[in-house]
């Protein structure tokens, strides 16, 4: 009597496992699917997004792959956060960084410069920012 209710048990383990191997791939699958969709929504319409950045705003605006960033401010970590919450993820490059500020935002401008991977950088305002935060001359728009 014992020998046949083993042999129940036994043959019911592949069965379970297999269920269970089925069961994690379909969950596996169904979470990538609903992260990429939840991704692949941030950028697909043109957007313009009011980042606080301490006392002043940062503007972030994408369109499709594009992204430009307007960055003022003199909060480097709040720009940092507010980035972190509204990109998808692995979306962290920046096509264009506008820095607009003064002399008196060096440390804000240079600190959201290396905080942000972009492809070309700009600055708005006065011309000695440039040599400030090491842009060549024709960085200024």
């Amino acid at each position: 009597m014992a020998s046949s209710a083993m042999n129940r048990v036994r043959n019911r383990t592949p069965l379970r496992r297999s269920l269970l191997a089925l069961a994690v791939f379909v969950l596996g699958f169904a979470t990538t699917i609903g992260v990429g969709a939840a991704q692949s929504r941030g950028y697909s319409r043109p957007a313009v997004t009011v980042l606080g950045t301490g006392a002043q705003l940062s503007v972030l605006v994408t369109d499709g792959p594009a992204r430009l960033l307007l960055a003022s401010g003199d909060d480097p970590a709040a720009l940092g956060n507010a980035l972190a919450r509204i990109r998808p993820i692995a979306r962290h490059r920046i096509d264009v960084l506008l820095l607009a500020g003064t002399t008196d935002d060096v440390t804000f401008l240079a600190r959201a410069r290396r905080s942000v991977e972009e492809r070309h950088t700009e600055a708005i305002g006065n011309p000695d920012v440039l040599g400030a935060l090491g842009l060549p001359v024709d960085a200024v728009v």
